[in-house]
This record gives C-alpha cells, structure tokens and sequence, in this order.
C-alpha cells in the first residue's frame, strides 16, 4: 500500500469535532493527524468495508462508529 498524503490545509476544512474524532484515533495508534489520514486515504476499499459493516451492525462500538462518521 502506497500512503497517501495528507494536505494541512485539507485537514483545517474538517470541522473541529471531527479533527478532534481523528486526532484522538491517530494517538491511539501512536501516529500524528496526518499520517492517520494519510493511512485511511491509502487504505484498500476492501478493508474500508469492513469497518464500514462493523459500524452498521453495530458491533463496532461508540470509538470506530465515531471515527467512521469523520
């Protein structure tokens, strides 16, 4: 998988409470904000579709539905 890269300025247009969604899940996986939006750009649609049926089975919990949204 190739990373895809994220553009400051890109970022600045997502609404603080969503930054705030994403920042908080870049952390957790010991990344900065933009290489985790770097990482979900760059990731394959096949395993987007897995947290995507997490998130509408509701098995994925309050954290992924949360991230998924922003």
């Amino acid at each position: 998988m190739i990373p895809h890269q994220a553009h400051p300025e890109r970022i600045a247009e997502v609404s603080e409470r969503y930054r705030t969604v994403l920042a908080e899940e870049a952390r957790g996986r010991g990344m900065t904000l933009f290489e985790y939006v770097g990482r979900v750009g760059g990731m394959p649609k096949s395993e987007a579709h897995v947290y995507r049926d997490r998130v509408r089975s509701g098995s994925g919990g309050p954290l992924l539905t949360a991230a998924y949204d922003a």
